[in-house]
């Protein structure tokens, strides 16, 4: 039979606008060295692709945040069970001002290990599948062709995970977008899509979120 993973990021709200243009990272506890080396990369890649944008948007670990429109991030490792991510491995808690929409608070968890549930196929059953980090995108992935009774298709000891598309991921959500696989065609090539690597898709939402700021 051929597994098929469930578990995919979970939803966040729309951020439809936003004032915060400053988002300054801070480590929490981070059990697992590729997640950790991942953050800075991620974070470097969005600031390189949103300086087209011009309007000051960061996302940094020593900056200052002496503005009003800054606000921090914590990026941490939580046990799958206690992720409170749903059926996500990754997630970001973002909390907002009811009068505004501006973000005021952000969490991203990321599980370890990321736990995902697989369906046979074959069976309709279930199962749980610990999956674990990489950043070799040649054996990540969401699904996982196996035969576990042919012996020219066996399945892989472990399932992986990209660790570089869920931190690219979670950090633009904290900038205010939304997935974009709960509406858009798979064929859509942007990070916010389930997509490897940021896009002129992405930075057209975000020129959109950001249209009427200008920067301090």
């Amino acid at each position: 039979p051929t597994p098929t993973p469930t578990r995919t990021p979970t939803p966040s709200a729309v951020v439809d606008h936003q004032a915060d243009h400053t988002v300054k990272w801070e480590k929490g506890t981070i059990s697992n060295k590729v997640v950790e080396s991942s953050i800075s990369p991620a974070a470097a890649s969005w600031n390189s692709k949103m300086a087209s944008l011009g309007k000051g948007l960061l996302i940094c670990a020593t900056c200052g945040l002496s503005n009003t429109d800054g606000y921090s991030v914590t990026i941490k490792t939580v046990d799958p069970g206690n992720s409170s991510c749903g059926t996500s491995y990754a997630c970001a808690s973002i909390r907002t001002l009811p009068s505004s929409g501006h973000i005021t608070t952000v969490e991203i968890r990321i599980e370890e290990p990321p736990v995902g549930s697989m369906r046979d196929k074959t069976t309709g059953h279930m199962r749980e599948v610990r999956w674990k980090w990489t950043t070799d995108r040649g054996i990540a992935g969401d699904l996982v062709e196996c035969r576990p009774h042919v012996p020219t298709m066996p399945c892989p000891e472990a399932y992986y995970a990209h660790i570089g598309r869920a931190m690219l991921h979670e950090l633009g959500h904290t900038l205010g977008l939304a997935d974009l696989y709960l509406s858009a065609p798979p064929t859509l090539d942007a990070v916010m899509n389930r997509g490897y690597a940021i896009t002129s898709e992405d930075i057209r939402l975000l020129g959109q979120i950001y249209a009427n700021h200008s920067p301090h």
